[in-house]
């Protein structure tokens, strides 16, 4: 499946100009050109390292990415606070890294002129606070209540409580990050579209050295007691130990009982824990010889489980090495006099160069506040 990577890295506004995206400001206009430069890939990936914005921007984002036809997978890589957390919510897959902060709030501004003027705003602003709830509501699942409480409070969550909420889907464990790339889409929609293919290529294959798709997970051991009961240890071994955490047929144990196993051990086990193992008699009944064969066999599979984990642990400094020569190609194909967005010279240049009445209200913010600077240095 071809994939797109789209970056959510600043804050969120109506700005549609050219100039929003060289001073860090997000807006539909410029998602729906990242969108169509990657009109045959089939997933979007969007990452978001956003303080929020303007709330009918961020539901349009929102809308337009769910509204694509494409499989949509989110990202917290930083904060993800305000109106962020809607487009967040697009993603059927929504990740949040090890470290990242989310948060939601009633939405809030200010309003100029008379009573009826200042009520008509406030009855707005309770009107975009009830969408968000039952917009949260949904996505979450959550109840609607509760929901309420949330916003109002304005909460802040780590990644554990994002998922326990329902927001986030999954944790990124940021162990396996060897490096922070920044926003590497700034300086990659400034080349070509050969250079701009290339330094995707080697982005993703980074991303894939980290997390490689089709990554078998280590399994956990699945037994059957003699009675039939489903077991399932959470443990690598080939056999269970006490103090391995263990369910029954899927469901918690609290008593405590006692299974048989095919290969003769005794288990015990009570509040969800294996208490005690007691190896298997000398007199184990004939009948039984072929199910500790079976038995055997599965214990087999699960050294040979083992030997492939310790392969790959074997192979994590390969893949560290092989990270860092790809990100040496990614630096030498990006060069070294890249500046970041504030100071980039081409950009400046280009909003001096204009009259101010043909500029947007944010060139023309800027324009002003580097006009001020100058006549201070005099």
């Amino acid at each position: 499946m071809e994939e797109a990577h789209i970056y959510i890295y600043g804050d969120i506004f109506n700005e549609q100009s050219d100039y929003a995206s060289e001073w860090g400001v997000v807006s539909l206009t410029s998602v729906l050109k990242d969108v169509q430069a990657a009109k045959d890939a089939e997933k979007l990936i969007v990452h978001i390292h956003s303080r929020g914005g303007d709330v009918r921007e961020g539901f349009a984002i929102h809308d337009y990415l769910v509204n694509t036809g494409k499989e949509i997978e989110t990202i917290v890589e930083g904060m993800c606070f305000s109106i962020a957390t809607v487009i967040f919510c697009a993603g059927t897959v929504r990740q949040m890294t090890e470290n990242s902060e989310f948060m939601i709030h009633s939405p809030f501004g200010g309003a100029f002129g008379d009573a009826e003027e200042i009520q008509k705003y406030a009855d707005y602003l309770k009107e975009v606070e009830d969408k968000l709830i039952d917009f949260y509501a949904e996505v979450t699942g959550a109840n609607r209540n509760k929901i309420k409480g949330l916003v109002t409070e304005e909460v802040f969550m780590d990644v554990d409580e994002a998922i326990k909420l329902g927001f986030a889907t999954e944790k990124i464990d940021t162990i396996k990050a060897v490096a922070f790339l920044g926003n590497p889409n700034i300086k990659i929609n400034q080349m070509n579209k050969d250079k701009q293919k290339e330094a995707m290529n080697i982005l993703e294959k980074i991303r894939n050295i980290i997390s490689p798709k089709g990554a078998d997970e280590p399994k956990n051991l699945a037994l059957e007691a003699v009675d039939g009961t489903k077991l399932v240890f959470d443990t690598e071994e080939s056999l269970p130990q006490e103090g391995d955490r263990v369910t029954a047929d899927g469901n918690n144990i609290t008593d405590e009982v006692n299974y048989e196993l095919p290969s003769g051990e005794s288990v015990t086990a009570k509040d969800g824990v294996v208490t005690s193992v007691t190896p298997p008699s000398d007199d184990t009944p004939p009948q039984d010889k072929e199910k500790i064969t079976q038995m055997q066999a599965k214990i087999d599979e699960q050294e040979s489980t083992i030997g492939v984990l310790k392969g790959k642990i074997e192979a994590s400094d390969k893949s560290q090495k092989d990270i860092l020569a790809e990100m040496d190609k990614l630096k030498g194909l990006m060069g070294s006099d890249f500046q970041p967005p504030g100071d980039n010279d081409r950009a400046q240049n280009r909003i001096s160069d204009k009259p101010e009445a043909e500029l947007s209200p944010v060139a023309s913010a800027i324009k002003r506040r580097k006009e001020a600077a100058g006549a201070g240095k005099e």
